[in-house]
């Protein structure tokens, strides 16, 4: 839990949660929904942080994807350095209130920070020019231009995995545009 003061600058009046049970009573609220979109991603962050993630999850299905952004701006980021851990406890968190909130949370993400944390975890092949190899755990894109081959085993790939799901199957078009960078960018680049 993170000190009082380190909280109270950023929480707002209408947002004072610092505990799992004020977060439930602050859920149970008529006006919820429109407290929460009005309120800045930092004080629905630090909100995040003192309850905890875990303990958060019923509210993450009312955060736009501005505020999510706003999350993965302040937690993944050391410096210039992308810092994959937070990211990976943020998305998963989004995963687990499912496939559609996991897309909302993705589509408020910058689209190089996905590919920055797909670059170490996949190898992509565009099919048509790369000529896969054979004998290797491939997943190709709907539209088959697109192959991936997970690097590793463990948490990250599977987030990863989940991610590349949820994109392919509600927008497309940004599935194939992060792997698109995934795969002909480098990482300095990205």
């Amino acid at each position: 839990m993170m000190p009082n003061e380190m909280l109270s600058p950023l929480s707002g009046s209408a947002l004072r949660v610092e505990t799992k049970e004020q977060l439930d009573d602050f859920l149970a609220r008529p006006d919820v929904t429109q407290t929460v979109k009005a309120a800045s991603f930092e004080e629905i962050f630090f909100t995040v942080k003192g309850v905890g993630l875990a303990d958060s999850l019923d509210l993450l299905p009312l955060v736009s994807g501005k505020q999510v952004r706003g999350f993965i701006d302040l937690d993944c980021w050391r410096k210039d350095t992308f810092v994959r851990k937070p990211f990976m406890e943020w998305m998963g968190a989004f995963i687990q209130a499912g496939p559609e909130e996991t897309m909302k949370a993705i589509s408020g993400v910058d689209d190089t920070v996905i590919s920055l944390f797909l670059k170490d975890l996949t190898h992509v092949y565009e099919v048509d020019r790369d000529d896969p190899p054979t004998g290797t755990q491939l997943i190709f894109t709907p539209d088959n231009r697109f192959a991936v081959e997970p690097l590793e085993q463990g948490e990250a790939t599977t987030i990863g995995m989940l991610i590349l799901d949820a994109l392919f199957k509600y927008n497309p078009n940004l599935g194939t545009q992060i792997l698109a960078k995934v795969r002909y960018t480098t990482r300095v680049e990205l």
